[in-house]
């Protein structure tokens, strides 16, 4: 949902930003984690925080 609102403001870099944070602090230490143990679970895990993680980053903004 917030997507498209910053998008049509032209206001990109959130969206960048928001998902390099997600990509690099949710989703990458979790895939090893799942790598590692070999575990699918984790991996869905993994997808789940790196969207929470964008989810948590563009309502920050928003609210300022």
């Amino acid at each position: 949902m917030f997507d498209r609102y910053f998008i049509c403001l032209t206001n990109t870099a959130v969206i960048r930003n928001s998902a390099l944070l997600g990509f690099f602090f949710g989703f990458i230490p979790l895939s090893f984690l799942a790598w590692f143990h070999q575990d699918n679970h984790i991996l869905w895990l993994s997808l789940l925080i790196l969207m929470i993680v964008r989810t948590l980053y563009i309502n920050v903004l928003f609210i300022k």
